[in-house]
């Protein structure tokens, strides 16, 4: 949803697919799929996942053709990354998020980034973890969405300029990801519009000319319970 959401404003999207961390990961039988949850979520499966965007990156700025999309037409100056849940970390990581033991991958390419369902780290202080990320940062989450106080830690722990938060009430984590099969909340259809339309404004905000007031024409479209906080 969101990625059609962008194309439809103009804005060339990219989606990454990781092996070990995909649809595959939920596919029968169901007695491997706490295995391979932990394998995905292995801090060294998700250094490599950062690795793919990198290699994503480096293969865009060599111009050329994929298939029929002209890479050469890609503004790699008004590059924005984002990522939910797991993806939402690989987001904040290349954002600047600092890792155990202090490694940084931050990319100096990426000028904003979105994290749907992004968390703290378990093993690291957030203050300490989230204090590099110095671009504009958007963390989308909803009330359903687990453990809320978890969800808003990147939020609060990164520092003031550019830093937003997100909250739809009656969210849960599967309609954060903008591609979920289940049967239908209420908040369905809501969060779809409203996240779409939000984030390609944060988009055309930070990475386009940055003259316009996005979080001012996005209250008008919040519910009751909903809310977003910015410092």
């Amino acid at each position: 949803a969101w990625g059609t959401a962008w194309a439809a404003a103009g804005i060339a999207v990219i989606h990454v697919a990781h092996p070990g961390a995909d649809a595959a990961v939920y596919a029968p039988p169901a007695s491997a799929v706490r295995a391979r949850v932990a394998a995905a979520t292995s801090l060294a499966a998700q250094v490599a996942r950062i690795g793919d965007i990198g290699f994503v990156l480096d293969r865009v700025a060599a111009g050329g053709h994929e298939g029929a999309c002209d890479l050469a037409r890609l503004d790699l100056t008004r590059l924005g990354v984002a990522g939910h849940s797991i993806g939402a970390w690989t987001a904040a990581v290349l954002a600047g998020q600092r890792l155990p033991g202090g490694a940084n991958f931050a990319d100096p390419r990426v000028r904003a980034a979105i994290g749907f369902s992004p968390s703290a780290p378990a093993s690291i202080d957030a203050a300490t973890a989230f204090a590099p990320v110095t671009i504009p940062f958007l963390s989308i989450t909803g009330s359903d969405d687990g453990l809320a106080a978890d969800r808003a830690a990147p939020f609060h722990a990164m520092p003031a300029g550019g830093k937003y938060l997100l909250v739809f009430a009656g969210a849960d984590h599967l309609v954060l990801s903008g591609a979920f099969s289940r049967a239908p909340r209420p908040a369905d259809d809501h969060v779809t519009a409203v996240a779409g339309a939000a984030t390609t404004a944060f988009w055309m905000a930070t990475l386009g000319d940055g003259r316009r007031d996005w979080r001012g024409d996005l209250r008008p479209m919040l519910a009751a319970g909903d809310s977003i906080e910015e410092k």
